[in-house]
């Protein structure tokens, strides 16, 4: 998997507008434990509001990646490799035929969500969808399957595009 540059390069605060951005793109950061409620509420209206969120995100990401000349698998590649240097965790990938597998390791929302009653990653979820979209132009599906706060070792998810997925 394609390796990030050193944030440290990218990154600007700004205390005097309390601003931080990255590669010129506004962040937030956000201690995991203050979304834990929220991930593992089981609310289905507010699974799918994280869902969304996350696809807006990484349709962004795959952007920015595809702008620097990227494409296909390399460009999703990148986008992972990415997610791993801000606090994501540790992201694998392994392509299947029409779709890939996504291991997660150290997700900071199944671990602060811990012990949960089901998957908690669905800002994961949303973010692979989204760069599976941006990257390969189609509608895609995402499926968590399995997850460290439910007591998996890691979490997993299945990825494709709509119909072809978990």
């Amino acid at each position: 998997m394609t390796q990030p540059r050193d944030l440290r390069d990218l990154l600007e605060l700004d205390p005097q507008s309390g601003r931080v951005c990255l590669a010129g793109h506004r962040y937030l950061l956000v201690r995991p434990e203050t979304l834990a409620p929220v991930v593992a509420s089981g609310d289905a209206r507010v699974v799918a509001l994280l869902v969304a969120g996350g696809r807006t995100g990484g349709v962004l990401a795959a952007r920015a990646v595809q702008a620097a000349g990227l494409s296909g698998r390399d460009a999703a590649e990148a986008v992972l490799a990415s997610g791993g240097a801000i606090g994501w965790g540790r992201f694998g990938i392994s392509w299947t035929e029409g779709g890939a597998e996504v291991l997660l390791r150290h997700s900071p929302f199944a671990e602060a969500a811990q012990p949960a009653t089901g998957p908690v990653c669905h800002l994961v979820r949303g973010v692979l969808a989204g760069v599976w979209e941006q990257v390969f132009g189609e509608p895609a599906a995402c499926a968590e399957v399995a997850c460290a706060a439910h007591g998996a070792p890691e979490c997993s998810f299945r990825l494709g595009a709509v119909g072809r997925a978990g």
